[in-house]
């Protein structure tokens, strides 16, 4: 079994005990919340990324706000230097998952969905790294 194949199998043998408190239709009712976090976009399939952008849309209040963080863009030159697998396109697998888009991109895809209100770049000089973030409302 591959690396990868043993990541899902643990991630879903975690969540296979979970049982939702939220309900599951949603026609349900469910209570609005007035923010949000999101650390794990880039690090699921584009679909998957897409889906919790619109749930987590649909779950916020009017004007209610969401950060999203990113981790950084990856050249061709850093992804050929570090060996990481391309899997299609902008899809990556460098043992996790990442859906490696240019700020362009997420601004095109967070901004179809919601309001940009701010963004910054995070300078993380131990790992010699830039993360993103974005602030979004509803």
């Amino acid at each position: 079994m591959n690396k990868y194949d043993k990541c899902i199998e643990l991630w879903d043998d975690i969540f296979s005990k979970q049982e939702s408190v939220l309900p599951k239709k949603k026609e349900s009712g469910n209570v609005e919340f007035d923010k949000g976090l999101a650390w794990l976009t880039d690090n699921l399939y584009p679909d998957d990324a897409i889906s919790v952008l619109e749930e987590i849309k649909r779950i916020l209040k009017k004007n209610g706000k969401l950060l999203v963080k990113l981790n950084p863009f990856i050249s061709d030159e850093q992804i050929e230097k570090y060996g990481i697998k391309k899997i299609s396109g902008n899809l990556l697998d460098d043992g996790m998952i990442l859906w490696n888009n240019t700020n362009e991109e997420w601004e095109d895809i967070l901004g179809a969905r919601y309001s940009i209100s701010d963004y910054v770049e995070i300078y993380y000089e131990e790992y010699g790294q830039i993360n993103r973030m974005y602030l979004l409302t509803k």
